[in-house]
């Protein structure tokens, strides 16, 4: 999956992390609901 990003310079999403700087506004956003429960991840 790294290769095909590299060579189609696309975002790698099977690193499970960007290799770039998000902005404020998006961590707020992704904060925001990931404190309401929308996420992928079972209640604790």
């Amino acid at each position: 999956m790294t290769a095909m990003a590299r060579k189609y310079n696309a975002i790698n999403l099977a690193q499970g992390f960007p290799d770039f700087e998000s902005s404020q506004k998006l961590n707020e956003l992704v904060f925001k609901y990931m404190q309401k429960g929308y996420n992928q991840y079972a209640p604790m």
